[in-house]
């Protein structure tokens, strides 16, 4: 998604966020506090991948004070000097995203492969790397997923393959050898698995997965690892 979409896309989330900030002081609640808490660390997320980094640090310390909030949560109004505190940081944030020319970004243009026979987990993945500017492939079977990334002229723009070990036609590692045996390009590989056991997970990363999720698994969690993993790469 070119930058301007994004400054597109992402200034009514800001107009919400700024009404829903606004409302804390008068209708303090624990679900307003977790919701501004993941639709921050989800901005902030973003400003890093267009490379952004001091619109991300602020959105850090943003998330920081709205998971102080959580935690020591009392039915009461903010005082004064904390509900300035976080309208300030948010206004930073909302200033350098929205002012920022696309000549000072990096644009993403990049595609995110995930393979998995869990749709509802497919769409929910998909979901999140779009808000943060990816496009996202999809795949139900190994078979097909084998097709595509057998291919390096599919590859090109792939910045990571998020690929499940239990598949309907075969095991997850059977992807994962074909693609580092049959391509030269080097795509970092990220296993997301029910498969937890120490045996299963050795198995995955000398078969050369960078790293190894288990299942049930934090969606911010996976997230934060995932654009490690490609800013690494």
């Amino acid at each position: 998604m070119p930058f301007k979409e994004y400054q597109t896309s992402i200034k009514p989330k800001l107009e919400a966020l700024r009404k829903e900030i606004a409302l804390l002081k008068k209708e303090p609640s624990l679900h307003r506090l977790e919701v501004l808490h993941n639709e921050i660390r989800r901005i902030g997320a973003g400003a890093a991948l267009y490379g952004d980094d001091e619109a991300a640090k602020l959105a850090h310390q943003l998330e920081l004070e709205f998971i102080g909030r959580v935690r020591n949560f009392q039915k009461e109004a903010l005082s004064a000097q904390e509900q300035e505190k976080i309208e300030n940081l948010f206004l930073k944030i909302e200033e350098r995203l929205l002012e920022k020319e696309e000549s000072s970004m990096a644009p993403a243009k990049r595609t995110i492969v995930l393979v998995d026979d869990d749709e509802d987990l497919l769409k929910l993945l998909a979901f999140e790397f779009h808000n943060l500017g990816f496009e996202v492939k999809s795949f139900v079977t190994g078979t097909t997923a084998l097709a595509f990334l057998s291919q390096d002229e599919n590859l090109k723009n792939v910045p990571l393959v998020i690929l499940d070990r239990i598949l309907p036609d075969m095991d997850g590692l059977e992807i994962l050898k074909g693609l580092k045996s049959n391509s030269h390009m080097k795509v970092p590989v990220l296993i997301l698995s029910v498969l937890s056991g120490e045996e299963n997970i050795m198995s995955g990363l000398q078969l050369g997965a960078v790293d190894y999720i288990t299942k049930p698994f934090s969606v911010f969690l996976l997230l934060q690892k995932a654009m490690n993993l490609m800013a690494a790469h």
